[in-house]
């Protein structure tokens, strides 16, 4: 017994000795070991991790992603998926996950889809996430974005899969939009 309450004098002296801890302005407690001069916070790594998904999805606004692929050798599908600057949508504080106190404003995007059977346009259409209302419940209907489309053909149908989320959270949920060959729509939750 005498020796366990040695060894653990001698462990809470080093751990004392060799490890300081402060406490911030925010109430984050921060460690500090003696042979390193950075502080870890898990609310700093958070924060790292939230501006830089918040940078990613800001540089993303002025990427184009272009579809242009055939199917069956006649039917060519192009599919052109953009933002629209529109700053139309606010997303709450209890979704901005970096800080909780301010609202983040975003843009809807779109995809412009077109199908042509050999030279003879089919389709010609812009897509917004409205046309999935009747497949979202409230919060993606008000602050869910359209993500970019996959896309895939089966049973003389083309499928295009869309992800419709809030911004920089995990809420969300995948919807289809099938095309058949003759340029009729049909939207759907499942493949």
């Amino acid at each position: 017994m005498k020796n366990y309450l040695k060894f653990f004098a001698l462990s809470l002296f080093v751990f004392l000795t060799f490890c300081q801890t402060t406490k911030t302005e925010n109430g984050v407690v921060n460690l500090k070991t003696s042979n390193s001069d950075k502080n870890v916070s898990d609310s700093t790594q958070a924060e790292t991790s939230y501006d830089k998904l918040k940078n990613e999805l800001i540089k993303s606004y002025t990427d184009t992603i272009k579809i242009d692929t055939t199917f069956k050798r006649d039917f060519k599908l192009h599919v052109r998926y953009y933002c629209l600057f529109d700053s139309s949508l606010n997303i709450p504080a209890k979704y901005n996950w970096g800080n909780r106190k301010l609202v983040f404003r975003t843009h809807n995007f779109a995809s412009r889809i077109q199908l042509y059977q050999e030279d003879h346009k089919v389709l010609d259409t812009v897509l917004t996430k409205s046309i999935f209302d009747p497949l979202l419940f409230t919060a993606l209907i008000e602050y869910g974005v359209l993500n970019s489309p996959i896309y895939y053909y089966d049973k003389n149908r083309i499928f295009l899969g869309y992800d419709i989320s809030i911004p920089l959270t995990d809420v969300g949920k995948r919807v289809y939009l099938i095309v058949d060959e003759g340029g009729n729509i049909l939207i759907s939750d499942k493949k």
